[in-house]
């Protein structure tokens, strides 16, 4: 597992519109992580502020030049980034505000931050257990969502789909006739 930081490089290569924007994508990369593999993305907590999800870690470390981060070793995975891609294609192309709106109507925000009021600060975490739920009950209802990746999947030999295609063709009559029955 990597952690946020590293996250919030990779996206920084991308057309990425300011902290707000930059925080919500690691929000959405941590959710849809959890929804499509069952882990987290990278270890740092998300914190339910009044603009929505925050990883403290990485507005630290904007905020403050001095900010050490502790490196991990670990660089992203292709299927990391692959994950990071789709969710940026998805909701890359809205601005950090509109972002913020979305979150503010999603369950982990609004379980996370509970009975606080809108305009108080608030360090609570966002769950991780009410994300991978939220997030797996959207695809499954196939709500509006990212692609998820083709992860570890790799693209057909053009030989076996051939070969495939031949004995489809060989037994068709027989499968046909079967299926009558």
């Amino acid at each position: 597992m990597t952690n946020a930081i590293k996250v919030a490089d990779y996206l920084r290569t991308k057309s990425v519109y300011g902290e707000m924007h930059l925080q919500k994508l690691l929000y959405y990369s941590q959710a849809w992580s959890l929804a499509w593999t069952g882990k987290p993305l990278f270890s740092d907590e998300i914190e339910a502020w009044v603009m929505g999800p925050v990883v403290r870690q990485v507005w630290s470390a904007g905020k403050y030049s001095d900010y050490v981060v502790p490196d991990d070793g670990e660089d992203l995975t292709p299927a990391q980034q692959a994950l990071i891609d789709a969710v940026y294609a998805f909701y890359g192309r809205d601005g950090g505000r509109a972002l913020s709106v979305r979150t503010h109507g999603e369950d982990p925000w609004v379980e996370a931050r509970g009975d606080t009021p809108a305009n108080v600060q608030s360090t609570k975490p966002v769950s991780q257990s009410t994300m991978r739920r939220f997030f797996s009950r959207v695809a499954v209802e196939g709500g509006d969502m990212p692609v998820a990746p083709m992860i570890g999947a790799a693209p057909a030999d053009e030989r076996v789909v051939a070969a495939g295609a031949r004995q489809a063709a060989r037994w068709r009559g027989a499968l046909d006739a079967l299926a009558l029955r």
